[in-house]
């Protein structure tokens, strides 16, 4: 899972840990999917129909985001969904130069990414 963002458009995946961006996608929306409660669990944001169907937990969502180990959240009080479209995974990773640092977003070259309409990399965790 990644914190909440207001980029939308296309951008670049890139593997945390490594120099190579691994895919592409279309972020077309970000919206909360759960908050930690005072007593450490996860619950639906309010009690919208809405909220309870975005719901981290709810059955029907779980292929969606594939977290079945929630331990992997333990340090997330609110979590968020993006929302991709047009996900395109790179036969072969394409190697940029980060800049150093703990970084969530890389600004990219036009050089170094495979499509010219692409200007940013999300670094996803592994």
């Amino acid at each position: 899972m990644q914190p909440r963002t207001s980029k939308r458009g296309r951008i670049c995946i890139a593997q945390s840990g490594n120099q190579y961006l691994v895919g592409e996608a279309i972020i077309q929306d970000c919206f909360q999917i759960a908050r930690r409660s005072p007593d450490g669990q996860f619950q639906p944001c309010t009690s919208s129909k809405l909220d309870h169907s975005r719901f981290l937990l709810n059955p029907d969502n779980m292929h969606k985001h594939q977290v079945y180990d929630l331990s992997m959240l333990q340090s997330y009080t609110n979590v968020y969904a993006w929302v991709l479209s047009n996900i395109m995974p790179y036969a072969q990773p394409v190697k940029y130069s980060p800049k150093p640092g703990a970084i969530v977003w890389a600004k990219l070259d036009h050089t170094s990414a495979t499509r010219p309409n692409v200007v940013a990399a999300v670094i996803c965790m592994h």
